[in-house]
């Protein structure tokens, strides 16, 4: 009975194995299961192609916050209390808060000053970020 096969044959196999390690990072184990090889046969892959792979894609080197990346970095969603609704009760309660809430995105700058404000939503689920922002 044969056992697994020690390397990938052809360079698309191996670019592939590299490039999902990368973008996933699953664990060894599991690659080895998706392209029948040892985990350990899979380490010695990524360490081998890497350098190959660093020389030919290059990362940006430049890795600075915009004035927009920061914006979006200081967004928040506050819960405000609310009356018990009579109806559907179940879609405004917080079991974080342990009471019924409306949520409420606010986005500000960093000097404290509001830039925009969402619509308030009784839904938690509902996304909030970047939907429905009104200027202030």
């Amino acid at each position: 009975m044969p056992g697994r096969t020690n390397r990938l044959v052809t360079n698309a196999d191996k670019l592939l194995c590299v490039l999902l390690y990368y973008r996933t990072y699953i664990t060894h184990t599991f690659m080895g299961y998706l392209f029948n090889l040892h985990n350990s046969n899979i380490s010695r892959l990524i360490k081998k192609i890497e350098p190959m792979l660093a020389k030919q894609v290059s990362i940006k080197k430049d890795r600075s916050l915009t004035a927009e990346k920061v914006l979006t970095l200081l967004a928040d969603v506050t819960e405000t209390p609310t009356q018990r609704p009579t109806n559907k009760q179940k879609k405004s309660y917080s079991s974080k808060k342990k009471r019924h809430t409306i949520k409420t995105e606010i986005v500000m700058k960093d000097s404290g000053k509001f830039v925009k404000q969402s619509e308030r939503r009784v839904n938690p689920y509902a996304p909030l970020l970047g939907t429905r922002l009104k200027k202030r």
